[in-house]
């Protein structure tokens, strides 16, 4: 069970990532 809650875990981090990421890249094509 802790691997698994380990892996959503570590899952759902990248996702959140991935968003800010993208997130940070829309605003900076935005500001040039």
């Amino acid at each position: 069970i802790t691997d698994t809650r380990r892996h959503t875990d570590l899952g759902s981090d990248v996702r959140t990532y991935r968003e800010a990421k993208v997130e940070w890249m829309e605003t900076s094509d935005s500001e040039k």
